[in-house]
């Protein structure tokens, strides 16, 4: 991994699967540690390695101090999977089915806003966000999901962006999208 050491704005960066995005300001990495993001995979080696773990998770970072009376604590996580997909309209078709599939093992499941397409770094992509409650150490928490699937190459960057109405990072999340570069 990568961190540009300053005062300045972060960014984590994995060559192995060609993505960046910024690092928010008083967010460190999570355990545990992803794919070494140093590692150089030829397309060969990234679709072995997709091929047999089915998901590779690259990263997660997390919000150092909470303001939040209810315990959640904002999160960022990347992982990759094999895209089958051809086209993008597949794609399109098959994120919005995974979505709704969440329906049935989420009681409260709720769409604040639907499946869509969005560009990120010049990539035509899906993002919705979702809001659902869990008992997470004996509390029941309430969630927000902000999902956002790249398509890229012969995989997928699945980011997940997760926050709840006591720690709202909706702002912070949309602007933090701007700043992903796939492709490196």
């Amino acid at each position: 991994m990568i961190f540009i050491a300053s005062s300045a704005q972060q960014t984590y960066h994995n060559k192995a699967f060609g993505i960046s995005i910024n690092i928010p300001a008083g967010w460190m990495e999570g355990t545990p540690k992803g794919v070494d993001s140093n590692l150089q995979l030829s397309k060969k080696e990234r679709t072995a390695l997709l091929e047999k773990e089915g998901s590779v998770y690259l990263v997660n970072f997390f919000k150092l101090f909470v303001t939040g009376s209810d315990g959640l604590i904002p999160k960022i996580q990347i992982n990759t999977v094999i895209k089958p997909e051809k086209t993008f309209a597949d794609f399109k078709k098959e994120a919005i089915a995974s979505a709704d599939k969440l329906k049935k093992n989420l009681s409260d499941f709720e769409y604040i806003q639907r499946p869509e397409e969005i560009t990120i770094s010049g990539i035509k992509s899906i993002y919705f966000i979702i809001q659902y409650t869990m008992v997470i150490n004996g509390k029941e928490m309430n969630i927000r999901n902000h999902t956002y699937a790249i398509p890229y190459q012969n995989y997928l960057f699945h980011i997940s962006l997760v926050d709840g109405p006591s720690e709202d990072c909706t702002a912070l999340f949309e602007n933090l999208i701007k700043t992903i570069k796939v492709g490196l």
